[in-house]
């Protein structure tokens, strides 16, 4: 266990010394990587506040499952959300980043040679994309160990058939599923691979099966009667029938007001008033059925109930902002700010007309995309076919950008200055940094291809391919690049072995690896003695106030 215990030490020292060197060691998270921190923050306090004023929580979006409940039951549970408190979190992330590296080490040398894995972990314990994972409390951190962990009971489902390694595997798959919606891809292609080499292929399928859904099956039902729950009562309902209208309002036929009375609580109220208030626009008195045909006519769609989807709502949203032609490639809500198509003109309708700047539910568009996420998306795609090729390669390119990581807390050679764009962690852009990762994808390429021929290799290539095509898929995130780090390790470790490695004996490359890892300490140590500053669009940051909020979701320059 010497060499795990070296890999843990030696990364837990780098993000220890990573976490004081700048400014913003006092913060709740990284000044490089801010991403979806505000929210779990947020929504730790408000579930803290209700749990001690006994009161439902007043955050909206913890009413409907919008986003996957992992993260948010793993960061309520160890914080209250309060930043006095914030570094004992970032501390328990900076030991979990730091157990990575000793956890992959422990994986592959079961099935590749010793040097492989010792050179692998290595890259990973030093890796700046990984250490950025754990500067705050981001998803993607624990989503990872979790999914280092499961794969040892795969390794014993790779080697031999085992009705418990099979049930704990499962339970874990689902667990994953929990903090990230898409690791149902990973799931169905690793299972596909392991049931290959079980003898009883439907046995074992169904005990996988059955342990993934039983898993999952709790939240599935609370998720579903959030969602009933959010169609009946959330929001700003007409009163019950029988209920006289304000005078101030058009007089409507029954009929129609019972229509109406059929969509979302949070549509009702909206709908109702647009309509009235087109017609009156249009010189009507009287609201019939036939006039509520304003609303399609405004915006393209009748709203229809949040249907009982998967583990969250997001999923076809997101296709639908990644793909959509205003998008950047990453995280963007400008498709959301689209007016409205207003058929015959905007002078047959209300005056002032004005569009929600968030998600709103209560405006009929963005609730079609919540719902038609992924018909909306594809029409996007399929609109104009080279610009949406485009996008996705620049999706590629930023996934990239996190894979080809850099060393230590200050991304040697490229250094940590660069640009963040929305709800994603820094990237160098200036021409070295793309030298070198032209670099690293040429060493990644040829050990791709010695991986691909390894009698292990198959889960690792899968684990990459299913967390490709959700940036290819959704958003160009650059932290979701940073989950195959340890695949892009694995495959520069087997290509360093095949060709690298015996031009030097054994104890030159210790010496060189020890200078190496020296190095990278001793430039850490001198940062915190130096005590970085930050600034953002050159703007410097004090260490006694965090980051203004609204910039996590703009894209700006970072440096150090």
């Amino acid at each position: 266990m010497r060499v795990p215990l070296l890999l843990f030490l030696f990364g837990l020292l780098l993000r220890l010394l990573f976490w004081q060197a700048t400014t913003d060691r006092d913060h709740v998270f990284a000044t490089a990587f801010v991403g979806d921190a505000p929210i779990w923050q947020a929504q730790a306090a408000d579930l803290a506040r209700a749990a001690q004023d006994g009161k439902p929580p007043s955050l909206g979006e913890l009413q409907l499952p919008l986003r996957p409940p992992g993260m948010t039951w793993l960061v309520a549970s160890l914080w209250d959300g309060a930043a006095a408190t914030a570094w004992r979190l970032r501390l328990l992330f900076v030991f979990l980043g730091a157990a990575i590296a000793p956890l992959l080490w422990l994986l592959l040398s079961r099935s590749f040679a010793r040097p492989v894995a010792t050179f692998a972990a290595t890259i990973c314990a030093a890796s700046t994309s990984l250490m950025l994972l754990g500067s705050g409390p981001h998803n993607e951190l624990p989503y990872l160990l979790l999914f280092l962990v499961s794969m040892f009971d795969y390794e014993r489902l790779r080697r031999a058939a085992g009705a418990w390694p099979l049930l704990r595997w499962s339970v874990l798959q689902a667990l994953l599923c929990l903090l990230r919606t898409e690791h149902l891809l990973t799931f169905v292609g690793l299972l596909a691979l392991a049931l290959r080499r079980q003898p009883a292929r439907v046995r074992a399928a169904a005990i996988a099966l059955a342990a993934f859904g039983a898993t999952l099956l709790p939240w599935q039902v609370a998720a579903w009667r959030q969602i009933d729950h959010y169609n009946r009562h959330v929001g700003q309902p007409l009163p019950p029938p029988g209920t006289p209208l304000p005078a101030r309002y058009l007089q409507w036929d029954d009929a129609a007001l019972a229509r109406v009375r059929e969509l979302p609580a949070c549509q009702q109220t909206a709908v109702f008033c647009f309509v009235g208030d087109t017609i009156r626009t249009r010189g009507g008195t009287r609201v019939t059925t036939d006039d509520l045909r304003v609303v399609e006519e405004a915006y393209g769609w009748w709203p229809r109930p949040l249907p009982r989807g998967g583990l969250a709502l997001y999923g076809p949203l997101n296709f639908f902002l990644g793909n959509a032609k205003e998008s950047d490639s990453g995280f963007s809500t400008t498709p959301l700010l689209r007016p409205p198509q207003l058929l015959g003109g905007p002078e047959r309708y209300p005056p002032g007309m004005v569009l929600p700047q968030q998600l709103a539910l209560s405006y009929p568009p963005h609730l079609r995309a919540v719902i038609d996420g992924y018909a909306l998306g594809l029409a996007e795609l399929t609109a104009d076919v080279p610009a949406a090729l485009l996008r996705i390669g620049k999706k590629l390119v930023h996934g990239w950008q996190g894979a080809a990581t850099g060393l230590g807390g200050y991304n040697l050679p490229n250094g940590l200055s660069g640009t963040r764009r929305p709800v994603d962690f820094v990237v160098a852009e200036h021409l070295g940094a793309s030298l070198w990762r032209l670099l690293i994808g040429a060493l990644t390429l040829a050990g791709l291809l010695l991986l691909a021929r390894h009698p292990a290799g198959g889960p690792w290539l899968c684990w990459a391919i299913t967390k490709v095509i959700p940036i290819a898929a959704f958003f160009g995130y650059a932290r979701q690049g940073a989950l195959v780090v340890p695949v892009v390790a694995l495959a520069a470790a087997l290509a360093w072995d095949r060709w690298l490695r015996p031009r030097c004996t054994p104890r030159a490359w210790q010496r060189i690896g020890l200078a190496l890892g020296t190095g990278l300490l001793l430039v850490e140590t001198v940062r915190v003695f130096a005590t970085e500053g930050i600034t953002i669009e050159e703007r410097p940051i004090a260490a006694a106030t965090a980051e203004p909020p609204a910039t996590h979701h703009v894209r700006c320059r970072i440096g150090y």
